[in-house]
């Protein structure tokens, strides 16, 4: 079964975790288990690859997989509001400059005023942790995704 087959799976009951889709998460993916958990074999006796986790590896996987699946409205549905404003403002705003993989964006380009609003907007993102940690060059960053 391969990650498609899984996505399948929850097509067929997409708010909650059902087993057959715990199984194929549990069996077709490698996940992080807790040394305690069930599926992990030796200590306990009751316990090895063919009992379902229980420490939340799969819980978590399937958490993500179900948010890669999710639509921008939806994406954006999950924060608050000032949040979505402050990513807009940026996104619009200020200047993007794309290398491989990345989308560089800076105040640079901003009138005194302007750049106040954006300072406070992008104090909100970093605070919404939605802004990359690392500085780039000249206090330029990179915005995530909702």
């Amino acid at each position: 079964m391969t990650h498609q087959n899984i996505i399948d799976c929850m097509s067929k009951c997409p708010d909650f975790l059902d087993f057959p889709t715990a199984w194929a998460i549990q069996r077709h993916t490698s996940l992080a288990h807790d040394a305690k958990c069930s599926s992990i074999a030796g200590h306990r006796p009751m316990s090895g690859p063919h009992f379902l986790c229980d420490c939340g590896a799969v819980l978590k996987e399937w958490e993500r997989i179900k948010k890669d699946r999710m639509t921008p409205t939806e994406r954006r549905a999950r924060h608050p509001e000032a949040v979505v404003e402050a990513w807009d403002w940026i996104d619009i705003y200020c200047r993007h400059w794309a290398t491989t993989g990345r989308d560089w964006q800076t105040l640079d380009n901003l009138t005194s005023p302007m750049r106040r609003v954006g300072e406070r907007h992008l104090n909100t993102l970093r605070t919404a942790g939605l802004i990359e940690d690392d500085t780039g060059f000249r206090g330029n960053f990179i915005k995530r995704a909702l």
